[in-house]
């Protein structure tokens, strides 16, 4: 009989959430946990959670939930494909085909793992990648016939990186948007839990649902914080490269120096730190009051929504 397996990622710190995302409330357990008991409804046996951050209380969650854990010791200067390969070594000689599942998209539904089982059932699949309106997504469903590309792979691009070198990879267009709603800040993590609420209630049209995604502009002086820089700091936090994170906002690499040299001045101390790489403008990580500025404006915002519903019924109920 066929045994699939699946390896979730759940190493990282989480320091743009603030929180230990894995261990966070989801459908009344915690997210990693809604995430194993999907796949163990789906009829997936061989699951092991690659952790590093807080290793203990994962370990716990394992123990309690009956699947395997490993520890990825360097998480701190690695990266997820490090977990993957970890994980994929683990389970190697364990199932015929596994998922890869990182622990921050937990809205996945059990009928969208089906699907991609179903499609992985084709002998001619080597992986194959869901995508929601044009975006790839998780988990992907890879055979056991491409594990050692995986694990041979250089770590470019990550696993999408790995993926790229297979002929036979599917693109599985799926009506299920939590394949593409992770969860790296409190922003996100509110959207998840707006969207599940919908989800339940059995809206045909969930992104329907209201959100009133307030941002705010605090004034300092001749000095504003506001959505840019935030959107500007989220960036650089994900891409490492403040270049990349300017076409991403979509500002100058001028006019984002000005705006990260003002903020600093408000704060009086150092959001980046930053290392030369000419032309392609080098590399650059939050420090941690650039991390605690992520959290804070994100947090701010988000008691600035909880009263926006009542403030938009009192202006526009009459329109009901």
């Amino acid at each position: 009989m066929e045994k699939i397996g699946a390896v979730i990622t759940a190493a990282g710190a989480s320091s743009r959430m603030g929180d230990f995302k894995p261990l966070m409330p989801y459908e009344g357990t915690t997210i990693i946990q809604s995430i194993i008991r999907k796949l163990k409804s789906c009829g997936v046996t061989e699951i092991v959670i690659v952790g590093g951050y807080r290793f203990e209380d994962t370990e716990r969650i394992a123990r309690e939930e009956k699947v395997d854990i490993v520890c990825n010791a360097d998480y701190q200067t690695n990266h997820m494909f490090d977990s993957i390969c970890l994980g994929m070594r683990h389970i190697y000689d364990k199932c015929d085909k596994a998922f890869f599942w990182p622990a921050d998209v937990p809205g996945v539904r059990p009928e969208t793992v089906k699907k991609l089982l179903d499609i992985g059932s084709r002998s001619d699949v080597s992986v194959v990648v869901p995508y929601y309106e044009n975006e790839p997504g998780h988990p992907m469903l890879i055979m056991k016939k491409a594990f050692d590309t995986i694990l041979t792979h250089d770590g470019t691009r990550g696993l999408r990186g790995a993926v790229e070198k297979f002929d036979l990879a599917v693109r599985a267009n799926i009506d299920d948007p939590f394949i593409v709603l992770d969860t790296d800040t409190q922003e996100e993590y509110r959207k998840l839990l707006s969207l599940e609420r919908t989800w339940k209630n059995g809206a045909d049209t969930p992104h329907e649902d209201m959100d009133f995604n307030v941002r705010a502009s605090v004034k300092r002086g001749h000095i504003f914080v506001n959505e840019t820089l935030f959107s500007l700091l989220n960036q650089i936090g994900k891409t490492g490269s403040i270049r990349r994170a300017c076409e991403e906002v979509g500002i100058s690499y001028t006019k984002a120096w000005a705006i990260l040299k003002d903020a600093q001045q408000v704060f009086g101390k150092p959001l980046l730190a930053t290392q030369s790489g000419g032309a392609s403008g080098g590399g650059a990580e939050l420090t941690p009051e650039g991390q605690k500025f992520i959290r804070s404006y994100d947090a701010f915002c988000g008691d600035i929504d909880k009263y926006a519903a009542g403030i938009f019924d009192k202006y526009f109920g009459w329109n009901k």
